[in-house]
């Protein structure tokens, strides 16, 4: 028998987690559930990062919630200004297209 063999089915569980062994294959070699060597992976800290996640926001008064949807007008008046800038954009590379178009034409 092995020396992991000789102390608790936990300690074990530790010692082949920090061998880097999976948790099938650590339960097929000790005799125990998967449940076992993810409960025991979990408390002893090796098993890996965690990722905080961020909490719940509650939402705002009442008031806030009311008030949003007319502060959201001038949301579309961005929307529309952007979208004239980019027909504007898109006039001013036609014209230089058209522009290197009649360059090409004229070396042609």
């Amino acid at each position: 028998m092995t020396p992991a063999a000789e102390g608790s089915k936990s300690d074990q569980v530790r010692q082949l987690l920090a061998s880097g062994m999976d948790a099938a294959a650590i339960a097929a070699q000790v005799g125990c559930t998967r449940a076992l060597v993810y409960m025991v992976k979990s408390r002893s800290g090796g098993g890996g990062s965690r990722v905080a996640r961020p909490a719940k926001q509650k939402p705002g008064p009442k008031a806030a919630r009311i008030a949003a949807p007319a502060a959201s007008l001038g949301g579309f008046d961005d929307m529309i200004d952007a979208i004239r800038a980019g027909e504007r954009e898109l006039q001013r590379y036609r014209a230089t297209l058209q522009g290197i178009q009649q360059l090409l034409a004229e070396v042609m």
